[in-house]
C-alpha cells in the first residue's frame, strides 16, 4: 500500500484519489477464491483424502466443469488426461481452492500441495525456492533433489543450490525451472499432491527418471493427482480420468478403459506420439546414450548479476533542463516562451502601479473615465496573457514529456537482451509509471507555479525598491540568507528524492513476482511471508519518503523566520524616512505578498527539480545501446529470403561479454524448405542455435540465409520488431503562497525524475538498430543459412556460449538441435536472432545478417517457444499485431490449426478479448493461437523451441502436422529435449560446450 504522504493537497489529486477509492471498492467486491475450511465446497472427510460430487464451475454462462465426480483413495495415483481445453488444470485449481463460482461438493482430508503447470521461480537462491519457508532437513532435501534430477544441475553452478536465480529464474532453463517447481512441492510432507503436468517441460529420459524416482518412489505412499498425456503414466496409475469439455468421459484403470473401448476413441488418438515414442524406446535409449556423453556447459552464474540501479549524484544540471525542453520544441520557441512570461508578468504588475499612480492625484482626476479605462485594459491584458502563458507552458511540458517517453520506448525496444536480463522488470516499470507520470502530470504544474512565483517574487522585490531605494540594503542580505538555506536544503532533498525513487523499484518487482506465483503462495499458506517481505520493501521506501518530507518542513520553519524579519525591516525603513503613504502602501503590499510567496516559490522550484529527476531517469533509458544490427543500414534484397537456405560457418555465441559460449564453432547447412529438428539435453545449445539465427545476440562467425550474411543487413529488417511498455502520471497544483521559497527549491528535487528518465533514453541500443540498410524485398526467399566461424558471448569478457560454429542449413530443410543444458542450443538461436550480435558471419540466402537492419532481419524469422506469448486485447490483434491481413487470412490460419470452430463459438469471435498471457483460454489453445500467428507471417525461417512441452498429444500432433504441411517450404529449426520431436527432421545437430560435435540424420 502506498504511504499517506503520497496524497497531494490539490483538486486534481482529489479526483485521482476518488478514482483510486472506487478502484479499491471494485476490487473488494470481486468474487474471492474459496477459503479452505470456511466454504461449504471444502469439507473435511475422515474416509478418503479426496472426493468430488456433482462439482461444476461456470465462467459467465459457460460451464467449464460439469458434473465431475470421482474419489481418490489414500496412497493412489490418479492420472487426469484429456484434449486441450478439457478442464484438467481448472479441475486441479478447483480442488486447491483457487477457483470461484464452484458448486457441488469437494471433500478433502489432510494437507495438500499444488504444483502449477507453468513453473514459478521467485528471486532468491535455489534452496530458498525449494524450501519455500519449510525447515531444512538434509536427508529429505538430498533425496528430493536427486528424485527431481537436480543434482547434476546444481553441480554446474559455482555456488550450488546457494546460487541466486534472479528475477523469474533468469539463470535457469525452462526444464530446470520445472524441476525446481516440482521439488518445491515434493519437499513438503503433505497428504495430497496436485501435480499439473510437471513432466511436460523435461526431456524423455529425465521425465522417466522423475516419474519413477519421484512420483512413484518418494511420493509412493501419498495420494497423487497428476495431469498427463503420456501412456506409461496411465498404465502405472491406479485410476485414469478422461475429461472432455469439462465432463468426465470415462474413469477407471487403464485396463478397464481399454476393455470398455474408450481407449480407441480417446486415449489412443491423444497418446499417438507417446505410443510412437514407446515403440522406438530402444532407439531412443541408444540415442540418449550418445547424448549422455554431451556434458552440460558449466554455467558461470556469477558472470551475470543484476545491475545496481544507476543513481545520479549532485545538482540537476542545467544541461538536463535544456535537453528536456529542446526535445519537445525548437530552441527559438524556448526564447519566445521566456519573453512571453516576462511580458505577462509586466502586465500583472501594471494595474498595481497604475493604482499607486492614481492615489497621488486629486479625487476628481481619479474618477476620470480615461484612467479607469486604462486600468481596465491593464487588468484585461494580464488576464488574457496569464491564460496564454499557462496554456503555452502546459503544452510545451506535455510535448517534451511525450517526446521523451517515445524516445525511451524506442531505446528499450532496441536494447540488447542483456539489459533486460540484468535489470529487474520493477525497475523498468518504475521509470514508465512513477517517473513518466511525474513528467506528464506533476512537472507541468510545478513549472507553471514556479515561473509564476519566481516572477512575482522578482516584481515584489523590484517594485518596493523602486518606490524606496533604501530597501535595497534590506532585501540584499535577506535574499542572501534565503539563498543560503535554499542551497543547503537542496543538497539533501535532491538526494533524498533520488533515493526515494530507487527504493520504490523493489516494491514494484516484489508485487509483480508475487502476482505471478499467487496460486502457489496461497495454496502453501505463505501469504504472511510475502506480505512481510512487501512491508519490508515498503518500510524502506517510506523511510526515504519521510526523510524527504521532513527536510521540507525544516526549510519551511527557517523561511518563516526570515520573511517575518523582512516585513519588520520594511515597516521600520518606511517610518524612518517618512515615505509618502501611496509609495509606502505599495511597497508594504508587495513585501507582505512576498511573505506568502517566498516559501511557495522556493518549494515549487524545488518540486520542479525533484520531478526533473524523473526526466533524468527517462533520458538515461533513451540512451541505451541498441543491438549492433540496428546500426547496419544495408537492407536485405527484395523478397529475401526466397528459398530459406541457411548456412552456419564457424558460428559461436555468448549471451554476454565474458559469459560461457552457448554455441561453439557451429558449421552446418540447411536447405530451403527442409524441416529441421534440433534436439539435445537442457542447455545443449538448441535455443542458442535459434538465438544465433535471430541475432539475439549477434553471434561470431557467419550465418548465411540464401547466400546473404545476416550480420551485413539491418537487424530490424532481418528479425522484426518488439513491443513495448508505457505510462501513468502524477499531479500537483498551486497551493498557498506561504510555501513559495520551498517550492522553488523542490523544482530541482523533482528534476531528478527527469534525470532518471533521461538515463533510460540514453540506453545503448542493439548495434543492428543503427544499421539503416534494409534486407532485399521478399528476403529470404529460400531460407538457406550458413554459419562461418560464429562465436558468441553475451557480455564483454564473458565466456563463449558458441565457439567457432561452422555449419550450413539448406533452405526448406527441417533441422533438429539437441544437447545437454548449457551446450549452446539456445545460444545458436540467439546468434541467428542477433541477441547479441555474434562474431563471425551468419549468411541467410547469401546476405550477411550483420549488414542489414536488426529489426528487418529479425522480422524475417518467426519463432514459437515453450511458453506462448499473448497480449491482453482482441484475438484479432494477437494474430495480426500490425493489422496487415484481411479477415479471410485470419480465418484461414485458424482453420489450419483447427481453431476455427473454437473461435466461432467465442463471444465476438475475432474480437474476443484475451486476458493477459491468454489466461482465459487453455495452454494448448494459447499455443495454437501463436502457431496461427506464425503461419500468418509466412516467413521462410521458423524457430521452434520445444513448442509442445506444455500441450496434450492431440495438440502436439496438430502442431507437427501443420509444420509438415503448411511449412514444408520453410526452413524449420527445432530445439528439442525429447527425441520424438526431431525424428522427422532432415538433419540433426548435436551441441556440446558451445560447438557442434555431431550432425546427421536422426536414424544415423
Amino acid at each position: 500500500m502506498a504511504p499517506n504522504g503520497y496524497r497531494k493537497i490539490t483538486s486534481t489529486n482529489e479526483f485521482t484519489e476518488k478514482v483510486g477509492f472506487v478502484s479499491i471498492l471494485l476490487f473488494q467486491w470481486m468474487n474471492e477464491v474459496m477459503k479452505t475450511g470456511n466454504q461449504r465446497a471444502l469439507e473435511e472427510s475422515d474416509f478418503v483424502p479426496l472426493s468430488l460430487k456433482s462439482t461444476e464451475m461456470k465462467r459467465k454462462d459457460d460451464l467449464i466443469l460439469e458434473d465431475v465426480e470421482f474419489i481418490a483413495a489414500s496412497g493412489t495415483l490418479t492420472v487426469i488426461t484429456g484434449p486441450v481445453g478439457s478442464g484438467k488444470s481448472t479441475l486441479l485449481l478447483a480442488i486447491a481452492g483457487e477457483m470461484s463460482d464452484i458448486s457441488g461438493t469437494i471433500s478433502r482430508h489432510g494437507t495438500f500441495v499444488y504444483a502449477p503447470q507453468v513453473a514459478w521461480v521467485f528471486s532468491g537462491t535455489l534452496r530458498e525456492n525449494i524450501l519455500f519457508g519449510e525447515s531444512y532437513n538434509e536427508s529429505r532435501y538430498t533425496r528430493v533433489i536427486e528424485a527431481c534430477a537436480l543434482t547434476k544441475d546444481f553441480q554446474q553452478f559455482p555456488n550450488g543450490d546457494e546460487t541466486v536465480v534472479g528475477e523469474r529464474g533468469a539463470v535457469l532453463s525452462g526444464g530446470q525451472r520445472a524441476r525446481v517447481n516440482l521439488a518445491r512441492a515434493v519437499y513438503v510432507d503433505a497428504d495430497l499432491y496436485l501435480l499439473d503436468d510437471p513432466l511436460s517441460a523435461v526431456d524423455f529420459k529425465v521425465g522417466q527418471h522423475i516419474f519413477e524416482k519421484c512420483i512413484k518412489d518418494v511420493l509412493g505412499k501419498k495420494t497423487r493427482l497428476l495431469t498427463s498425456h503420456q501412456e506409461p503414466h496411465m498404465i502405472d496409475a491406479d485410476q485414469v480420468i478422461i475429461l472432455y469439455k469439462g465432463r468426465v468421459l470415462g474413469k477407471g484403470t487403464y485396463v478397464e478403459l481399454q476393455d470398455k473401448g474408450i481407449l480407441n476413441t480417446t486415449i489412443y488418438p491423444l497418446c499417438k506420439n507417446t505410443l510412437i515414442e514407446k515403440l522406438s524406446d530402444n532407439t531412443a535409449r541408444d540415442n540418449e546414450e550418445k547424448l549422455s556423453g554431451v556434458m552440460p556447459l558449466a554455467t558461470d552464474s556469477n558472470g551475470l548479476e543484476i545491475s545496481v540501479e544507476d543513481r545520479a549524484i549532485g545538482t540537476v544540471s542545467s544541461k538536463l533542463y535544456w535537453d528536456y525542453f529542446r526535445g519537445g520544441i525548437h530552441p527559438l520557441l524556448i526564447i519566445g516562451v521566456v519573453i512571453l512570461c516576462l511580458i505577462t508578468q509586466a502586465s500583472m504588475v501594471a494595474p498595481d502601479v497604475w493604482l499607486s499612480f492614481l492615489t497621488r492625484k486629486r479625487p476628481s482626476e481619479q474618477r476620470d473615465k480615461t484612467n479607469l479605462a486604462i486600468y481596465g485594459c491593464f487588468v484585461a491584458a494580464s488576464f488574457i496573457l496569464g491564460i496564454v502563458r499557462c496554456y503555452i507552458l502546459f503544452l510545451v511540458c506535455l510535448r517534451c514529456s511525450e517526446r521523451l517517453h517515445d524516445k525511451m520506448v524506442v531505446a528499450l525496444l532496441q536494447a540488447p537482451v542483456l539489459f533486460f536480463d540484468s535489470n529487474p522488470v520493477g525497475r523498468i516499470l518504475n521509470r514508465f509509471s512513477k517517473d513518466v507520470g511525474c513528467m506528464d502530470e506533476l512537472l507541468p504544474l510545478q513549472f507553471l507555479s514556479t515561473v509564476q512565483l519566481v516572477l512575482l517574487l522578482f516584481s515584489s522585490v523590484i517594485v518596493p525598491s523602486v518606490t524606496n531605494p533604501w530597501l535595497v540594503f534590506v532585501t540584499i542580505p535577506v535574499t542572501a540568507m534565503i539563498l543560503y538555506f535554499a542551497r543547503f536544503y537542496l543538497k539533501s532533498s535532491r538526494e533524498l528524492k533520488r533515493l526515494e525513487s530507487m527504493c520504490r523499484s523493489p516494491v514494484f518487482s516484489h508485487i509483480s513476482e508475487t502476482l505471478e506465483g499467487l496460486d502457489t503462495i496461497r495454496t502453501r499458506g505463505r501469504q504472511k511471508d510475502f506480505i512481510e517481505k512487501f512491508y519490508s520493501h515498503q518500510d524502506t521506501h517510506i523511510q526515504s519518503f519521510i526523510m524527504m518530507m521532513a527536510s521540507g518542513r525544516w526549510f519551511a520553519v527557517r523561511l518563516d523566520a526570515i520573511i517575518s524579519l523582512l516585513v519588520g525591516l520594511v515597516i521600520l525603513v518606511a517610518v524612518l524616512i517618512s515615505q509618502d503613504a501611496a509609495s509606502a502602501g505599495l511597497a508594504l503590499a508587495y513585501v507582505i505578498q512576498t511573505v506568502a510567496l517566498t516559501q511557495y516559490a522556493v518549494r515549487k522550484s524545488s518540486d520542479v527539480e525533484n520531478f526533473m529527476t524523473s526526466v533524468e531517469r527517462v533520458m538515461a533509458y533513451t540512451k541505451l545501446d541498441s543491438e549492433p544490427g540496428y546500426k547496419v543500414d544495408r537492407p536485405p534484397p527484395e523478397h529475401w529470403p526466397r528459398k530459406g537456405n541457411i548456412i552456419f560457418n564457424d558460428v559461436s555465441l555468448t549471451y554476454y561479454p565474458g559469459g560461457p559460449q552457448a554455441l561453439k564453432s557451429i558449421n552446418l547447412g540447411i536447405k530451403g524448405g527442409s524441416k529441421i529438428g534440433v534436439v539435445g539435453r537442457t542447455g545443449a545449445g538448441k535455443s542458442s542455435f535459434v538465438s544465433a539465427l535471430l541475432r539475439m545476440p549477434d553471434p561470431d562467425g557467419e550465418i548465411l540465409v540464401d547466400g546473404i550474411q545476416i550480420k551485413e543487413i539491418n537487424l530490424q529488417a532481418a528479425r522484426g520488431s518488439s513491443a513495448g511498455l508505457a505510462l501513468a502520471y502524477v499531479i500537483q497544483t498551486v497551493a498557498l503562497t506561504q510555501y513559495a521559497v520551498r517550492k522553488s527549491s523542490d523544482v530541482e528535487n523533482f528534476m531528478t525524475s527527469v534525470e532518471r528518465v533521461m538515463a533510460y533514453t540514453k540506453l545503448d541500443s542493439e548495434p543492428g538498430y543503427k544499421v539503416d540498410r534494409p534486407p532485399p524485398e521478399h528476403w529470404p526467399r529460400k531460407g538457406n543459412i550458413i554459419f562461418n566461424d560464429v562465436s558468441l558471448t553475451y557480455y564483454p569478457g564473458g565466456p563463449q556460449a558458441l565457439k567457432s560454429i561452422n555449419l550450413g542449413i539448406k533452405g526448406g530443410s527441417k533441422i533438429g538441435v539437441v544437447g545437454r543444458t548449457g551446450a549452446g542450443k539456445s545460444s545458436f538461436v540467439s546468434a541467428l536472432l542477433r541477441m547479441p550480435d555474434p562474431d563471425g558471419e551468419i549468411l541467410v540466402d547469401g546476405i550477411q545478417i550483420k549488414e542489414i537492419n536488426l529489426q528487418a532481419a529479425r522480422g524475417c524469422i518467426s519463432s514459437l517457444g515453450q511458453t506462448p506469448v499473448l497480449f491482453s486485447g482482441s484475438l484479432r490483434k494477437n494474430l495480426d499485431i500490425v493489422q496487415r491481413f484481411q479477415d479471410v487470412d485470419l480465418w484461414r490460419v485458424l482453420e489450419d490449426v483447427q481453431l476455427k470452430d473454437f473461435v466461432e463459438s467465442l463471444e465476438g469471435q475475432l474480437e474476443y478479448e484475451l486476458l493477459e498471457n491468454g489466461a482465459n483460454v487453455s495452454m494448448g489453445e494459447r499455443q495454437l493461437i501463436c502457431l496461427a500467428r506464425v503461419l500468418l507471417q509466412q516467413n521462410k525461417i521458423i524457430i521452434l523451441d520445444e513448442p509442445t512441452a506444455h500441450v496434450d498429444p492431440g495438440t502436439e500432433e496438430t502442431i507437427w502436422r501443420v509444420v509438415r504441411e503448411k511449412l514444408k517450404d520453410s526452413t524449420v529449426i527445432t530445439v528439442a529435449h525429447r527425441l520424438s520431436t526431431i525424428q522427422h527432421c532432415d538433419k540433426v545437430f548435436v551441441f556440446k560446450e558451445g560447438g557442434v560435435v555431431e550432425s546427421g540424420t536422426f536414424d544415423a
